[in-house]
């Protein structure tokens, strides 16, 4: 029996409203302009995928949380088992993007990386600015017009 699911694709800004049908384990798209619609229906309709972002705890760092991904897909089906996985992993800077955190999720061949540096925790870095009355240092009220005017992330 053909079970028929409609999808939209993801792998290009045009968005194709694809029709899969399923039989037997064999699809047929529709409604794709191009090769990756048609791959991307039939493996979402067969075995969706999906790549994991999330945070995990950081201890000693800047940052109470360190974001990270996945560096490949995991099945959709077993998303959950792997946040019950990464939820224990807790983390010490230094740290560099690209950082294997996790390696061979739940034995997938998918590794867990870091997306952002994690440096060690200075708090004293932070006293000679509050000192200062720098606007938006630590424990200041400041409202100088030129805070973050650098540029750089908070």
């Amino acid at each position: 029996m053909s079970e028929t699911k409609v999808v939209t694709c993801i792998e290009c800004p045009r968005g194709c409203r694809l029709s899969v049908s399923v039989d037997g384990g064999a699809a047929t798209v529709t409604g794709h302009a191009c090769p990756k619609g048609e791959a991307y229906g039939a493996q979402e309709a067969i075995s969706p995928m999906r790549t994991l972002t999330t945070t995990v705890v950081a201890e000693g760092a800047a940052t109470r949380r360190l974001p990270v991904r996945t560096d490949g897909e995991l099945p959709l089906g077993r998303l959950l088992e792997a946040m019950a996985a990464i939820d224990p992993v807790v983390v010490r800077p230094p740290l560099r993007r690209g950082d294997v955190i996790v390696r061979d999720l739940l034995g997938l061949g998918v590794d867990l990386v870091a997306t952002d540096d994690l440096v060690p925790a200075t708090p004293s870095a932070t006293a000679p600015l509050a000192a200062s009355g720098i606007a938006g240092a630590a424990g200041t009220t400041g409202t100088a017009g030129t805070a973050g005017a650098e540029g750089g992330r908070p």
